[in-house]
């Protein structure tokens, strides 16, 4: 015990008052006979006397204050409410801790392969486009390149603020209610100009409102060919009809033959939202052409070794509303963002 420590104890002696005595404890001191010393003296300056003890008592006495003085030097000291006590270590600046990101499993789900998109188109390979946003049918008659055609009760309008994109688009509008020279009706947005290539892809988006319903055949689109040089004599080789079933068809038609019609079950016919309509087209007089066609961006029909094309080698390609019955009466379609193009447009 150090010689500055100094335990507390408390005696009641004599007239049973309450002494609160301090004994600083040297370390040479040793030995009961010292402690004895030190007792006495103490007992002697509390009552004014010294004690008169026999050996026995004063062994007593000593052993007594020993005891006391050891559990009062071995007792806590009360302490007020606890103090956290920190070790003292050399403390490095503190970084700004970075988020740990965990990256979640799940339970992967089966998906078909995918339809591998067409490449980025360049302009090289834009051939020709219209996007009617002047309002007109400009783009369609620059240079001589197309027009608008009529047969029967069929019209068309520029509407805005309907469009697949930008401002405006084409209503194309029939009335099978009216007479017609021929019993049909068809408003034509017609490309004639004669290409170079023999392979181009051809594409236009399109709306169909609720509700239209045809009575037999109706031709949303068409490529046509001449056999003696006369247009008023074209022929529409390949077309794509809606019917009266869910999906698109794609009817062949050349002169002196039956039709053929290809049927696809893989897409419905989207109705009251713009879908569009792609497709690439091999011209052939003989039996290596080819037809493939996309809707919104899935391939419905890929059809080769086929005749595309009549003696003229000629294509004019349009996309209309052609019908000799339908429900309603008057009926009108939609269409905007027509194109020609060296390589697939996609969305």
């Amino acid at each position: 015990m150090s010689a500055l420590t100094s335990p507390r104890f408390s005696m009641r002696l004599l007239h049973s008052r309450p002494y609160h005595l301090t004994i600083a404890l040297r370390p040479d001191v040793s030995g009961v006979r010292h402690w004895m010393d030190a007792v006495g003296a103490v007992v002697a300056r509390l009552v004014g006397t010294p004690p008169r003890l026999t050996r026995r008592s004063y062994r007593s006495l000593v052993c007594a204050m020993i005891v006391v003085l050891h559990i009062q030097a071995c007792a806590p000291t009360p302490s007020a409410t606890p103090v956290a006590v920190v070790a003292a270590a050399t403390l490095s600046p503190t970084l700004t801790p970075t988020p740990l990101v965990v990256a979640a499993t799940a339970t992967p789900t089966p998906t078909s392969t995918p339809t591998t998109p067409p490449a980025p188109i360049l302009d090289s390979d834009l051939v020709w486009s219209a996007g009617f946003e002047t309002g007109d049918l400009t783009e369609l008659l620059d240079e001589g390149k197309g027009d608008f055609v009529r047969q029967g009760a069929g019209s068309f309008s520029l509407v805005t603020p309907h469009a697949h994109n930008g401002r405006y688009s084409v209503a194309l509008t029939i009335d099978t209610a009216s007479w017609s020279a021929t019993g049909n009706h068809a408003a034509y947005l017609f490309y004639w100009n004669q290409l170079p290539e023999d392979e181009y892809y051809y594409s236009a988006w399109y709306y169909i409102p609720l509700g239209i319903t045809p009575h037999d055949w109706w031709n949303v689109w068409q490529w046509k060919s001449t056999y003696d040089g006369n247009t008023d004599n074209s022929w529409p080789v390949f077309t794509l009809n809606p019917g009266r079933r869910s999906g698109v068809d794609l009817v062949h038609l050349l002169p002196g033959r039956e039709l053929t019609v290809y049927r696809q079950q893989l897409a419905s016919l989207p109705i009251e939202r713009w879908f569009h309509i792609e497709a690439f087209y091999r011209r052939a007089k003989d039996e290596s052409g080819q037809v493939i066609v996309w809707q919104d961006n899935q391939e419905i029909f890929n059809v080769s070794n086929v005749q595309t094309a009549l003696a003229d080698n000629t294509i004019y390609w349009s996309v209309n509303n052609y019908t000799d019955r339908i429900t309603p009466d008057v009926c009108t379609i939609y269409v905007d963002d027509m194109a020609i193009s060296r390589t697939r447009l996609g969305f």
